[in-house]
Formats: C-alpha cells, sequence, structure tokens
C-alpha cells in the first residue's frame, strides 16, 4: 500500500451544506455511503460546488476508516482505491464523497478537484498491485455523529490496526511507597475516559493484588488504581494494554 496522501482542499457541494443545514435542525447524524473517482475536472467557469455528481465516472473506491482529526477540527474519511480488477490505467483527476440525503437519497457531498496534481492508476496486468490511500477532510457542521459504509474489501488502516492491537506498557513496579490513600496512577497520552484496559499481573502479584482488592478507572491519560487496603508487597504487572475502540467525547 502506498502512503496515505492527505488532501485538504475538498468542496462541500451545495447539496452538502443543504445535509448540514438539515442535520443541524434536527440533530441527526452524517451518513456517508461511499467514494468514487473519476478522470474529469469541472471546466472554466464552472463551480465545483454546483456539481451534482462526478464529471467524468471511472470507478468506485472504497471507505476504509472515518472519524474527527484533532489537529484539524474536522471530519476525515479514508479512501482506498486498487488497482487488481483495473484492465486499464487511467489518470484520476476527482474524486466524489457521498453522503445519505433524508430527502433526496444519496448526494454528492464533496468534491476534489485533482486535476493539477493527478495520480496515475496503473493496471494490475503489470504484476504490479497497488493501493491508492488517501485522506479527505471535510467539514460536518453540527452533526451529532458520523457513520460511514466501511468497505469489506479495503485494507485495514495502520490507525484500525492500532485500535485493535492497542498500547501496550510492560513491566510496571509498584512499590508499597508509591501508593498514595491507596491510590496509584499510571500516566500515558493513549488512555482516554473510554479506553479498555487490561492489567495481567506478574504470578508472584496476583494473590497480593486479589488481596488488596483493587479496581481501576480511566480519565485523560491516567489509568488510576484503587485500592481497599495498601498491598502488602511491590506488585508487578507484566503488561497493562490500552485499547481505544470507541472514540472520546
Amino acid at each position: 500500500m502506498s502512503d496515505t496522501a492527505n488532501l485538504k482542499g475538498t468542496v462541500i457541494t451545495t447539496r452538502g451544506l443543504q445535509l448540514i443545514a438539515k442535520l443541524a435542525g434536527a440533530a441527526g447524524e452524517m451518513e456517508f455511503t461511499g467514494v468514487k473517482v473519476g478522470t474529469g475536472y469541472p471546466q472554466e467557469g464552472t463551480d465545483p460546488s454546483e456539481l451534482t455528481h462526478l464529471v467524468s465516472y471511472k470507478m468506485d473506491g472504497m471507505i476504509a476508516e472515518y472519524g474527527y482529526d484533532d489537529e484539524t477540527k474536522d471530519a476525515y474519511v479514508i479512501m482506498q482505491l486498487t488497482n487488481t480488477d483495473i484492465e486499464s490505467g487511467f489518470i484520476m483527476t476527482e474524486i466524489g464523497l457521498y453522503a445519505e440525503d433524508p430527502d433526496l437519497g444519496e448526494i454528492l457531498y464533496a468534491y476534489l478537484d485533482l486535476s493539477d496534481d493527478p495520480n496515475h492508476i496503473m493496471p494490475a496486468e503489470t504484476g504490479r498491485i497497488k493501493t491508492v490511500q488517501m485522506k479527505l477532510h471535510v467539514i460536518v457542521g453540527e452533526a451529532t455523529e458520523i457513520h460511514a459504509t466501511i468497505n469489506p474489501n479495503s485494507q485495514v488502516t495502520r490507525k484500525e490496526l492500532n485500535k485493535v492491537i492497542g498500547t501496550i506498557l510492560t513491566n510496571i513496579e509498584i512499590p508499597i511507597s508509591g501508593w498514595q490513600e491507596q491510590t496509584y496512577t499510571i500516566e500515558n497520552a493513549e488512555i482516554t475516559p473510554v479506553s479498555t484496559i487490561y492489567v495481567g499481573y506478574a504470578f508472584d502479584s496476583i494473590f497480593a493484588a486479589q488481596k488488596a482488592n483493587i479496581r481501576g478507572k480511566t480519565e485523560a491519560g491516567k489509568l488510576i488504581l484503587s485500592a481497599k487496603k495498601t498491598p502488602a508487597q511491590t506488585l508487578v504487572l507484566d503488561e497493562v494494554r490500552i485499547l481505544n475502540l470507541r472514540e472520546a467525547i
């Protein structure tokens, strides 16, 4: 797979803006339904925001991931395009992101003109299987949530893979003196209020941890362990696995 191209220049169409207004009024959810690519581009004098479809459709892409980008403060959709079934290469010059409108059905929500920096999609017959991956940034207004139809044939992205594997901390020692008012805090930037945490104690620490009746809760950047009574020995945590399968609000 090629590196992810980070594309910022996506134009929200008029229908897309109208959908944002509808969802804001009804506190609705944004539902992205698919992505398509083409070989056309807006002619001089054409406003891309007025487009209702691609200028020259070529094929469907695949939505592999979606979410909110904390850095840019907008939503994003990661699109993948594979040349597995392409018999004749083409120059990709446009991308369309589609969404579900409660009144109109599927609409062209956002349009990206790549004619100034086109992407050559090679046919698979050259012996090179290639997956192009692009990150589209879009605004979604006051939509309460966003959803997208993930194509089951898309390749797992690194972010999604990391969600499943999680962040693993190893060989953490908690001395008796480390407990303050029967609490001990483990700090890590990957921990969120909705993280799922799995704690694996070393064999020699299991009994002492059980006797101390230790429970945990998460806050931003912290795993707070609380004991009903201070453990009678130093505890060794072989592994602390941090899973972020849900997005923190």
